[in-house]
């Protein structure tokens, strides 16, 4: 009996013990080595994650432009960012998916437009004239979207205050194990 063996798909000649066995308790062993079985099983996986992936947002698209209140697409917009990790990870996911939809030539690249139109509408229905609100409103108004902003990216404010020279320190909250953090401004 060999103790090599040649793996097909890396062209290399192996030890018997680097091939998977056919079944458990078999003699026969597998035409691939463990570390192409492997990277065969990740690229997979990766493939069956991205069609997941796509079919989620295709399903928020439909949704987002059925007709929806305001608050059900603030609700279907948050539900997305959640979804895929951060708004990043939503975009990332969203430009996937109509590149996917470009390629097949289907409805799919359709939807997505279709979706970008509806949330600029969306946008538009639900922006503030700010040129009939007083100096107190406005950064009232300012002051508010700044806070909601910080609540859902609190890196966000980190970095700025980083950029702006301040010095960013955690600070641990007594008796309730969040960790804060506390600016110190530095001047320069």
């Amino acid at each position: 009996m060999t103790t090599t063996r040649f793996c097909e798909y890396c062209l290399r000649v192996l030890p018997l013990t680097e091939f998977r066995r056919r079944r458990a308790g078999g003699t026969a062993r597998m035409r691939e080595c463990r570390a192409c079985h492997n990277q065969s099983e990740r690229d997979r996986r990766a493939r069956k994650q991205a069609g997941q992936s796509r079919k989620q947002v295709g399903t928020y698209l439909t949704r987002l432009n059925d007709d929806l209140t305001n608050k059900q697409i603030r609700l279907l917009c948050s539900a997305m960012i959640s979804h895929f990790g951060g708004l990043q990870g939503f975009i990332g996911a969203w430009s996937d998916y109509y590149q996917y939809a470009v390629k097949q030539r289907g409805l799919g690249a359709y939807r997505c437009l279709e979706s970008v139109i509806r949330l600029m509408q969306y946008c538009e229905e639900n922006r503030r004239d700010t040129s009939e609100m007083t100096d107190e409103e406005l950064t009232c108004s300012i002051r508010e979207d700044i806070r909601g902003l910080i609540q859902q990216c609190p890196e966000l404010a980190v970095t700025a205050a980083r950029e702006i020279g301040w010095r960013v320190e955690p600070v641990e909250r007594q008796g309730r194990g969040k960790s804060l953090f506390r600016t110190v401004r530095t001047i320069r």
